[in-house]
């Protein structure tokens, strides 16, 4: 089975005959093999920031300081500006929190603000986690893609980076052209 799988990959895509194509799916071997670890851990650093913020998040009120739309080169977004106090009285901000439309036209109708106070859950230990707004819940995000993608990701690396490996100790030259 193994065998047939990596003849018909091999047919599908040939590796290219110069050496410097070779090194360059070499290095592209290596980059997906690192990645795809990263991929993963993203995922499931995700997925347990969400469970920590249902579990230990601190509820309070955050002023909201601003609300208005970013435009992106891809991803343009709706958001809000918020700040607050912690439980130790020390006053916190967080800048480009993600919001629905819905939410935005309750907050900002014709874009003034009006709504100048939410409920938050925050994570008084990590600072650089995105508080949640309580009249926005957000889903449990899904770990699967993000498992997915890095599996599929080091495959690949993996199989790409035997086929370079293989061409090379094989010693097969690029074909030159007869003089």
């Amino acid at each position: 089975m193994g065998g047939w799988l990596f003849r018909t990959l091999f047919r599908l895509a040939p590796l290219p005959k110069s050496a410097i194509g070779r090194l360059l799916h070499l290095i592209a071997a290596c980059g997906a093999i690192l990645y795809a670890p990263v991929s993963a851990y993203n995922a499931w650093e995700r997925v347990e920031v969400y469970d920590e913020m249902k579990v230990s998040g601190v509820e309070t009120t955050a002023q909201i300081i601003s609300a208005g739309l970013k435009a992106g080169f891809k991803n343009t977004h709706l958001y809000v500006d918020i700040g607050w106090t912690d439980r130790r009285g020390q006053p916190r901000m967080f800048k480009d929190v993600r919001i629905s439309s819905a939410f935005h036209d309750r907050i900002a109708p014709q874009d003034r603000l009006v709504v100048r106070q939410t409920s938050i859950r925050y994570l008084e230990t990590r600072p650089d986690v995105e508080p949640v707004l309580l009249v926005e819940p957000k889903e449990r995000p899904s770990l699967g893609f993000g498992i997915g993608i890095g599996v599929f990701l080091f495959l690949c690396g993996v199989i790409t980076l035997a086929r370079v490996l293989t061409s090379f100790a094989s010693g097969s030259r690029p074909a030159r052209a007869a003089s």
